[in-house]
């Protein structure tokens, strides 16, 4: 299994060449990209409320909570608006207005909000696609650059109108000359519903594996298989830290040889634990949203872990990773070569550590999720 994992992905086949080569600061390099690169995803669509619902529900939050987006009661301007991640800052969703169809030069309009800021853009709207759409996927298509289509959805909404707006869309996209077109159908309040998660496997097809990962990891814990998306996006930043423990270690362990330090440990689990959702921020947020004490939420976590994070906390981990590191030492044998092999044991020291950890993070974030929502999601 873990073979397959270093074969799935091109970040951690990086990583092996680079153990294999004994270039130690490529890997460290990639840890850092890991955690913290710079993701910016444009939102284009008309200012109205359902689009500034989509633009909160990304950074988890609601409507009323502080640095929320809002749609004013006549709002002209056309200037792109920047809405940070309120916890992973390196994560920003950019409001760009619609151009009018019977004036878009998509070329002028690209240039206008700085295509190029944007790993990723989608197009936003409450009804029928607009003709400027077709004109800036065929623009965009030209640079190899992708454009997403969702139907916003209303509770008002029936199955059968949200159908009938998607074929009607999907037909006008094709008739205009957009190959192959894809809607998606997202409530702009309740991401579990519907197609975002197939947009979202849609996107992970076109966008970098460290940028994909770098929005998995800050978007809210809305659901079981986004739960799972984020612990496999995990799975990098553990190879890659444990891939570190070849060098002189700074960690009072004496099994463990490593130039990750304790503080970098730290990192990455506070990295995790805010990407669960487990921080105490977040279950404020959420506690508030799902109209629950924010106590109840709080008492579903059981993992040390998931309430604070500490150096002591994390030796105590190490020490019991230690103790279980021969378990597994031959199967990670097999899938690392080279110059690895001479590490396995601090390897696998840092590799049962991290993942014990991200399990019990992830199981208390799915205790909360039933906390909050029962087992609807």
């Amino acid at each position: 299994m873990m073979a397959e994992v270093l074969k799935n992905s091109k970040v951690l086949q990086t990583i092996k060449d680079s153990l294999d080569k004994n270039t130690m600061s490529d890997i460290k390099a990639t840890l850092e990209d890991l955690l913290s690169n710079c993701l910016n995803i444009a939102v284009i669509g008309k200012r109205v409320p359902e689009k500034m619902t989509f633009i909160n529900s990304l950074r988890g939050l609601g409507d009323d909570d502080v640095g929320s987006a809002h749609a004013g009661p006549a709002d002209t301007n056309k200037e792109p608006i920047m809405y940070p991640h309120p916890q992973h800052s390196d994560v920003r969703i950019w409001d760009l207005s619609m151009p009018e169809s019977n004036e878009c030069n998509p070329n002028e309009y690209l240039e206008t909000v700085k295509v190029n800021r944007y790993c990723s853009l989608i197009v936003t709207v409450s009804e029928h696609l607009a003709v400027a759409c077709a004109a800036l996927w065929k623009e965009l298509h030209k640079a190899e650059k992708e454009l997403y289509f969702i139907l916003l959805t209303s509770v008002t909404d029936s199955s059968d109108s949200l159908l009938e707006k998607k074929r009607s869309s999907m037909e006008s996209l094709r008739n205009q000359g957009v190959k192959s077109p894809q809607v998606f159908l997202v409530s702009s309040s309740a991401l579990h519903q519907l197609e975002f998660m197939d947009l979202l496997e849609a996107m992970e097809k076109n966008i970098p594996e460290l940028r994909m990962n770098a929005l998995l990891f800050s978007l809210p814990s809305f659901s079981v298989p986004i739960l799972k998306k984020k612990r496999a996006a995990f799975k990098a930043v553990v190879w890659t830290a444990a891939s570190l423990s070849g060098g002189a270690s700074t960690i009072p362990l004496p099994t463990v040889s490593s130039v990750l330090d304790v503080n970098m440990l730290m990192r990455i689990l506070n990295k995790a634990r805010d990407s669960f959702g487990l921080d105490d921020k977040s279950l404020e947020r959420l506690a508030k949203q799902v109209r629950l004490p924010v106590a109840e939420l709080e008492s579903a976590r059981t993992s040390e872990l998931s309430i604070e994070i500490s150096k002591l906390v994390i030796q105590r981990k190490l020490a019991l990773a230690e103790k279980e590191r021969s378990l597994g030492a031959k199967l990670v044998d097999t899938a690392l070569t080279g110059s690895v092999k001479s590490m396995t044991k601090s390897f696998t020291t840092m590799y049962f550590m991290l993942t014990a950890s991200l399990d019990e993070l992830e199981e208390d974030a799915v205790r909360v999720l039933r906390k909050a929502y029962g087992d609807n999601h």
